[in-house]
């Protein structure tokens, strides 16, 4: 029972970072700014540190990888 409810709460904070990230993303199309380009990089060293965290999780591994090449990308 404790596995599976950790194995939830890492699918849930995946979930809401991913959705957090894709709002920032989306609003930087719109509407570049320098804020907000230099806040999305400094995510990039919070996922980093996520993914040392839920380095035996290859699926959530892979979802964090997604969300930190999205952001390198734009």
């Amino acid at each position: 029972l404790r596995r599976w409810l950790n194995r939830d709460n890492r699918v849930t904070t995946v979930r809401y970072i991913r959705n957090i990230i894709n709002q920032a993303l989306a609003t930087y199309e719109k509407e570049p700014s320098e804020s907000l380009k230099i806040g999305l990089e400094g995510v990039i060293k919070g996922i980093d540190s996520l993914c040392v965290t839920y380095g035996d999780d290859a699926t959530t591994l892979a979802s964090l990888t997604i969300l930190r090449d999205k952001i390198i990308l734009k």
